[in-house]
């Protein structure tokens, strides 16, 4: 069960609420066509994957108005 105390939701707890892996997030996050999330590229060429909560819900809640209106304000 998720910890819902959490601000922020890891790769992988995504992927098991879409039923999906994580490589299936990680590159929806890069490619911006799950635009809950943000990718940040490190030094080290690898990424580090930034959710909220919040705007992970109100995408599953209703994703064509979630990007109409440019995300969680």
């Amino acid at each position: 069960m998720p910890n819902t105390d959490k601000q922020t939701l890891s790769v992988r707890d995504v992927g098991r609420r879409l039923g999906c892996g994580d490589e299936l997030v990680h590159a929806g996050i890069i490619s911006g066509k799950l635009p809950f999330g943000v990718a940040i590229r490190m030094p080290s060429g690898r990424y580090r994957y930034m959710i909220p909560r919040a705007a992970f819900e109100s995408w599953c809640e209703n994703p064509k108005a979630f990007t109409e209106n440019g995300g969680v304000k």
